[in-house]
């Protein structure tokens, strides 16, 4: 899976991002509308962080669905 780091606005911090799963990316279409392009929606994935956004687009960042966190902990 394709990651790089990027400044998290939720974290603070530098973090690793990763591409949306099909999923997640269902999730942003349902909140967004059908028509909302999830193509280049790139994931925090520090524990417990649901931050995404597009890429180099810090400022549209969008949260995911909480169920989302729940699992990405119960995964570890």
């Amino acid at each position: 899976m394709r990651t790089r780091k990027l400044d998290c606005p939720t974290c603070g911090t530098m973090q690793v991002f990763r591409f949306l799963d099909d999923e997640e990316k269902a999730a942003v279409r349902e909140r967004e509308g059908p028509r909302f392009f999830v193509g280049n929606l790139w994931r925090c994935t520090a524990k417990g962080c649901l931050t995404y956004y597009p890429q180099f687009n810090k400022a549209g960042y969008g949260l995911l669905p909480e169920r989302f966190r729940a699992e990405e902990a119960a995964g570890e």
